[in-house]
C-alpha cells in the first residue's frame, strides 16, 4: 500500500514547502478554514506542496490481511523529522479548532518542538470557532496574543 500522496505523484514525487500539525479529532472543514486563512497570511498559493500526514502517510496500516506498511514501519523512518528536516519554507501550519485539541496529542507537541528546535517556523491557525472558544475562555472576554502561540 502507498498514500494518497505517492498515488498523486508517484512519477516524481514533490518536496514540501509546508507541513501541517493536526490532532486526528478535528473538523475537517474547520481544519480547512484555519488553514487556508493561515496560508493567505503568509502569502502562499494554492500551488503550494503541503505535507499533511492524512494524505502524506498510508493510512489502513495494521488491518489484518492489510499489504502495509504498518504503523510501526512508517514510524521507525521518522517521516515527520524529515519533512521538519527539509525545512520546508512556509514552516510549518498548526491547525487549532474547537471540537479537538491539538497539544493533547503529544505527537503534535512533538512537532512543534523539533520544528522549533529545527528553526522552521510554526505558525498557528486557528478556526473562527476555534477564536470564538478563545475569547469565552479569557477571563475579561478578550482575546490575548499569548493564547494564539
Amino acid at each position: 500500500g502507498n498514500s494518497i500522496a505517492l498515488l498523486m505523484n508517484n512519477k516524481k514525487p514533490l518536496k514540501a514547502e509546508v507541513m501541517i500539525s493536526h490532532a486526528w479529532g478535528e473538523s475537517m472543514s474547520e481544519a480547512l478554514e484555519a488553514l487556508l486563512g493561515r496560508a493567505a497570511a503568509i502569502g502562499m498559493s494554492l500551488d503550494t506542496v503541503i505535507w499533511f500526514c492524512t494524505f502524506a502517510q498510508y493510512q489502513p496500516g495494521d488491518m489484518e490481511g492489510d499489504c502495509g506498511p504498518g504503523v510501526a514501519a512508517q514510524l521507525a523512518l521518522d517521516p515527520f523529522k524529515k519533512v521538519i528536516a527539509s525545512k520546508p519554507p512556509y514552516g510549518m501550519i498548526v491547525l487549532h479548532t474547537e471540537r479537538s485539541e491539538l497539544y493533547s496529542r503529544l505527537w503534535c507537541v512533538y512537532e512543534v518542538s523539533e520544528a522549533t528546535k529545527s528553526d522552521v517556523t510554526p505558525y498557528a491557525a486557528v478556526s473562527m470557532y476555534y477564536l470564538w472558544w478563545l475569547i469565552e475562555q479569557s477571563p475579561d472576554g478578550e482575546l490575548r496574543e499569548d493564547k494564539l502561540s
